[in-house]
């Protein structure tokens, strides 16, 4: 059999995911700032991932940078694109969700609670009721 060939697209691949895995390690470990670089790596090694975004969300958060963490959710829920992705998609609306509630942004917290709530219920019924639920316990600070 003739050897494989890897495609450049591939390696981008490969380096996007390698380094959005070192993004989780650092926010596993408490450092955020660490995390938003390799995050930001991620990124800028494959843009269409949507990973990389998600992780800057999640560091982001850790740092107290609500809008741009929110920012960061919805780019990663467009990279979540289709059916297959659902997932991926309902855990950035989550996260855009979780993000604005724990600074007491309730109104906007309920919107995105009640998306990821629609995007969910059929597959997650009891997943739904618990984001319904988050939605009518925020507290606005």
């Amino acid at each position: 059999a003739p050897p494989q060939t890897v495609s450049a697209h591939s390696v981008s691949e490969l380096r996007a995911a390698e380094q959005a895995t070192r993004a989780v390690k650092a926010e596993i470990a408490g450092d955020a700032e660490d995390a938003l670089k390799w995050a930001g790596a991620a990124i800028e090694a494959n843009p269409n991932d949507p990973w990389g975004y998600y992780d800057r969300a999640d560091a982001l958060v850790q740092l107290k940078r609500t809008d741009e963490a929110v920012s960061s959710f919805r780019e990663a829920e467009k990279h979540f694109s289709n059916e297959r992705e659902r997932w991926g998609r309902s855990i950035a609306i989550y996260g855009q969700a979780h993000a604005l509630a724990e600074v007491g942004r309730c109104d906007e917290a309920r919107s995105a609670y009640e998306r990821y709530a629609t995007t969910v219920e059929k597959a997650d019924a009891p997943a739904a009721d618990m984001a319904r639920r988050y939605s009518k316990e925020c507290v606005g600070r």
